[in-house]
């Protein structure tokens, strides 16, 4: 999966999951709503500064926002 997917499937994640609207997130993310938007269904570039602003908004940390489901499971089930 892209990154930029991985990013906004994670974005629209946290911001359900703390019941935020795209107009709240991208207030304080500085964005349009249009660009939140095209975040989320992973057809947009994010910049570092984007992402850094996007995660406060949403009170998480960027890497996690990187983070896939999969390459979790793949990292739990890898021997060391």
């Amino acid at each position: 999966m892209k990154l930029r997917r991985i990013v906004g499937k994670n974005v629209k994640k946290c911001r359900s999951e703390y019941q935020l609207t795209q107009q709240t997130v991208a207030a304080l993310a500085q964005i349009s709503i249009s660009y939140l938007r095209n975040i989320e269904h992973g057809n947009a570039n994010v910049t570092v500064d984007i992402l850094e602003n996007l995660a406060y908004s949403l009170g998480t940390d960027p890497d996690l926002l990187l983070k896939s489901s999969e390459e979790e499971t793949e990292l739990q089930q890898k021997p060391f």
